[in-house]
């Protein structure tokens, strides 16, 4: 045990209870929400609301695990839905993130939110300070982000979509927070973006391997995972008699992307067809089964 060399002739103050504000957006590079980032790394959220309320600040904020961010005007940029989430592996995937340490938690738990890209989990420093109002992003481009072949929004919405309007429709009707345009024409949906840290330049990207991410405009909390061994096989399909008789109004849907819509729209199957088309029903197979290289020509 140590001196901290804090001055102790009076004692810290307690914190109160309900601090929490709920998850904030921040838009990173650009212009921060909380322009004051503490000089220590991983604070706890405890930690991180009493650090600035000894520099005088109104609010805290984690962001992505290990950052702590102080200022006056939090929640300046809406709400977002990115700090449960984080790729705590870097194996392209997110998980819901935990306490790094007991007493983490603000609430004493050891599963909070940590944060995350360009998201803030937004506490107030004391009960005489309102929360902001929980109000949509005011813009909804989130920057420009680097990608990986093991994709940073792990879902393709279309490798052929028009533009970018196209694709926040495509990401938003599915169900997802967030979509990503990149080269002109792919467009990937997630519920968190930022993994791979933001690309040098601020302005929109679109080249290979950086998307420019926006929010999609879906006011919904993320969609679950899929769950793994949802395929069922190559089933034969009759114009004018679909075996599946819903459209989705999309086109070069990716086979997760097609899933995904389905679910939303309570479908219980989910067929893709003609490489292009999917197709959504609650009696899949009923003209029978058909041999996989049909359904590898694409019929």
């Amino acid at each position: 045990v140590y001196m901290s060399g804090a001055d102790v002739t009076s004692s810290v103050p307690a914190l109160e209870s309900d601090l929490y504000c709920g998850c904030f957006r921040d838009a990173g590079n650009r212009v921060r929400d909380l322009p004051h980032q503490a000089p220590y790394s991983y604070l706890s959220q405890i930690g991180c609301v009493r650090y600035c309320k000894s520099q005088g600040y109104d609010f805290a904020g984690i962001q992505w695990v290990q950052q702590c961010w102080c200022g006056n005007t939090g929640g300046s940029q809406g709400t977002s839905l990115t700090c449960f989430y984080v790729d705590r592996d870097n194996d392209g995937n997110t998980e819901k993130c935990s306490a790094n340490g007991e007493g983490a938690c603000y609430d004493g738990s050891n599963d909070c939110e940590c944060g995350g890209a360009d998201g803030n989990t937004l506490f107030r420093t004391s009960q005489a300070v309102s929360c902001p109002a929980t109000i949509p992003p005011t813009d909804d481009y989130m920057g420009c982000k680097i990608d990986s072949i093991n994709r940073d929004l792990p879902v393709l919405g279309s490798a052929s979509s028009s533009a970018v309007a196209e694709c926040k429709t495509i990401c938003s009707d599915i169900g997802f927070t967030y979509c990503a345009f990149q080269l002109g024409k792919q467009c990937f949906c997630g519920n968190s973006y930022g993994n791979y840290g933001s690309a040098s330049r601020n302005s929109k990207c679109n080249s290979l391997y950086e998307n420019s991410v926006y929010w999609s405009g879906a006011a919904v909390a993320p969609v679950a995972d899929l769950e793994s061994n949802l395929y069922c096989g190559c089933y034969t399909d009759i114009t004018g008699q679909r075996d599946l008789d819903h459209q989705a109004p999309h086109s070069d849907l990716g086979q997760k992307a097609c899933i995904h819509y389905c679910r939303t729209k309570s479908y219980d199957f989910a067929g893709l067809q003609l490489g292009s088309e999917c197709w959504c029903g609650n009696n899949g197979g009923t003209h029978g089964v058909a041999t996989s290289s049909s359904c590898d020509m694409g019929d």
